[in-house]
C-alpha cells in the first residue's frame, strides 16, 4: 500500500474545542511551543475561520516545523492544516506523520475528557478504497498482464475498459495517487507512467464532455 500523509481532526462544540486549544498550550511535549507571533500574522491576513500555531524544535530525525492547526467554524472542527519545515525546502512524509502522530498524542487524552471526536486517517492508503470492485478487476487486470515496454492492443483495451469504467463509477482515485501506484508499487518506468497518467485525466474530460453533449 502507499504511504500517505496523515490527517488529523477534532470536532465538537466551540466551547470544547476553546477548552481544548487552552489545555494543548498546558500540555505540549518538550521542544514544542504556541507560537503565537505567527498566529497573529496569519490571522491578520485570513478571513476564513482562525489557526492555531504550534513552533516544534529540530530533532536528530527531523528538521524544526511550524504545524497549523486551523479552525472551520463552520464545521465546528480543528484540523491541520499544514506542516512547514523551516531552513529546509521539504520534510519527509515519514517525518511529516510523525508530527502528526506526536500532535495526536497530546490531543488524544485532552479530546476525550471533553468529549470531543477525534479522527486521524491512516498513513496507508489501498487503492481499492478509491476505487470500484470492477474497477480495480480491471486495473489490475490490465497492470498484470501490460508490456510496460510497449502497450500491446490488447493492453490497450484493458486500459479503455478500466478507463470507461472508472469514469462510469465515479471514483475517487486522483491522477497523482494512480502515478505513484504505478511508479513505487508496480514499478513502472516514470516516462511510461505518466503517459499513461496524461491518458487518465484527458479520457475522463472527454468522457465528460461527451456526456454534456448528450
Amino acid at each position: 500500500m502507499l504511504e500517505v500523509f496523515r490527517d488529523l481532526e477534532i470536532g465538537g462544540s466551540k466551547t470544547k474545542l476553546r477548552t481544548l486549544v487552552s489545555e494543548l498550550g498546558k500540555s505540549l511535549p518538550d521542544a514544542w511551543t504556541r507560537d503565537h507571533a505567527r498566529e497573529k500574522q496569519v490571522n491578520e491576513r485570513t478571513s476564513s475561520g482562525s489557526q492555531v500555531v504550534f513552533h516544534i524544535a529540530a530533532r536528530r530525525e527531523r528538521p524544526a516545523a511550524r504545524l497549523y492547526f486551523w479552525h472551520q467554524e463552520d464545521r465546528d472542527a480543528y484540523l491541520i492544516s499544514n506542516i512547514v519545515p523551516e531552513q529546509v525546502s521539504e520534510m519527509t512524509m515519514a517525518q511529516y506523520n510523525s508530527i502528526v502522530e506526536e500532535f495526536r498524542d497530546v490531543c488524544a487524552p485532552i479530546a476525550q475528557r471533553l468529549g470531543l471526536d477525534l479522527k486521524i486517517t491512516s498513513n496507508k492508503l489501498d487503492m481499492a478504497h478509491l476505487l470500484t470492485p470492477r474497477s480495480m478487476k480491471a486495473l489490475e487486470s490490465f497492470e498484470l498482464n501490460a508490456n510496460v515496454s510497449s502497450l500491446h492492443p490488447l493492453d490497450e483495451k484493458r486500459w479503455r475498459r478500466f478507463l470507461i469504467l472508472a469514469y462510469e463509477d465515479k471514483v475517487a482515485l486522483k491522477a497523482d495517487i494512480l502515478l505513484r501506484w504505478l511508479t513505487e508499487e508496480k514499478g513502472w518506468p516514470e516516462e511510461r507512467a505518466f503517459k499513461l497518467i496524461i491518458e487518465y485525466e484527458f479520457a475522463f474530460e472527454l468522457l465528460k464532455d461527451f456526456d454534456g453533449a448528450k
